[in-house]
């Protein structure tokens, strides 16, 4: 457990203690207000940031060099998006990271790929989801892309006959204009199911495709919002 110590050689009296026990620190948050010799009133800001485990401080205490203020449990980092604790907001590099293997959670929410966390915590969320599942009666559903809810071709003269081609430009990963035609009742379908599944997409297609073809199906997000499981997601 670590200890936090008043550090000036100037005494000051406590004033409002806004801390408190189980309360999760950032650095420079207010501990509490100081008043000074001259009635003079301060914030003491914390220099760490961690979960206070046990407050020694209240108010009208008098503190000197070396009193201590509180302990607390530094930030473990338990969730880091890119490089930054989602929880205290510090930068983290890999000396900075959890022992217990950080991972990308990216088996559920591949659109998350940049977030990592703790094995104990990737489970727990596997838990709950699996759970919230089971409390709504869902189950979740595999889908695949071409030739299953759509098919697309790089040739405006595929569908020569067809007047519901859609159209749309892609640079990655070579610049063209691709040409889509859904699969009649494929809407429907997706609706009719929505109450019985939880829709993800799985396709072998690379991300940018898959990304711009699921804009064309569900522009709202109401079916798979960010459920897409691409090719360059480390589908094998």
């Amino acid at each position: 457990m670590n200890q936090l110590k008043f550090d000036s050689y100037n005494f000051v009296q406590v004033g409002k203690v806004i801390a408190h026990t189980d309360k999760f620190l950032v650095e420079n948050e207010i501990i509490f207000i100081m008043i000074g010799s001259t009635g003079q009133q301060q914030p003491f800001v914390s220099p760490v940031s961690g979960v206070v485990t046990k407050i020694y401080v209240h108010e009208n205490d008098i503190l000197s060099y070396g009193s201590l203020i509180l302990e607390y449990q530094e930030c473990s980092h338990a969730v880091i998006y890119k490089d930054l604790c989602a929880v205290c907001g510090k930068k983290v590099d890999k000396t900075l990271e959890p022992s217990n293997s950080m991972q990308k959670v990216t088996a559920i929410e591949p659109a998350f790929s940049c977030v990592k966390t703790t094995r104990e915590r990737a489970i727990k969320y596997d838990s709950d989801e699996r759970n919230l599942l089971l409390r709504r009666r869902k189950l979740h559903l595999l889908i695949d892309l071409d030739q299953t809810l759509v098919h697309t071709s790089n040739s405006p003269n595929h569908y020569p006959s067809s007047d519901d081609i859609i159209s749309f430009y892609l640079d990655h990963p070579v610049a063209q204009t691709l040409y889509t035609k859904l699969r009649p009742g494929v809407k429907e379908f997706l609706a009719n199911l929505q109450s019985y599944y939880v829709f993800h997409i799985v396709t072998f297609g690379d991300r940018p495709y898959a990304d711009a073809i699921v804009k064309l199906i569900d522009p709202k997000g109401t079916f798979f919002s960010h459920r897409i499981l691409s090719r360059d997601d480390s589908i094998s």
